[in-house]
């Protein structure tokens, strides 16, 4: 995809299409977006986690979705991954943790003492790690990726 400007995730594949409501969910939500008839612009891109301008896809490393509805009320995104499990539980720690699996500004070298010391000084984060490392974590098509349910926390409660 071109014209990419988020740091987090520069490259990968996407399409545009049409989410259709068929069935009645209104006793689910208000949101008109997923009312009966409804039809909603969208797109959606497929990418690597920590990948960079440049990276192979072929690195091992969790893959991503980004799936934007363009609704009358604004934009609605729904993020996720390949894996059942993610490195952090607070949202408060992304920064850190992107930061960790970014190259270092005097070298230009990716730093795997950062990543390493970031992983365990997160515990929640060494269940990931083990996803990371086995062969669910191997290039795939975006075909054959597995895509798990968007992990959402608000605030102690986990839906």
């Amino acid at each position: 995809m071109s014209g990419c400007r988020a740091s987090a995730a520069c490259q990968g594949l996407g399409a545009f299409g049409r989410f259709e409501v068929t069935n009645d969910v209104s006793a689910f939500t208000k949101a008109a977006v997923f009312q009966p008839g409804t039809t909603t612009e969208t797109v959606i891109r497929f990418s690597t986690v920590a990948g960079e301008r440049g990276s192979p896809d072929t690195w091992r490393d969790p893959r991503g979705f980004a799936l934007k509805f363009y609704t009358t009320d604004g934009n609605y995104d729904i993020v996720g991954n390949d894996t059942p499990v993610f490195f952090l539980r607070d949202p408060i720690k992304f920064p850190s943790f992107i930061r960790s699996q970014k190259r270092r500004a005097d070298s230009n070298l990716r730093d795997h003492d950062m990543q390493w010391d970031f992983w365990t000084l997160s515990p929640e984060s060494a269940h990931q790690v083990t996803w990371l490392m086995a062969i669910a974590a191997s290039a795939q098509l975006a075909v054959h990726e597995s895509l798990q349910r968007p992990h959402i926390h608000v605030g102690q409660r986990r839906w």
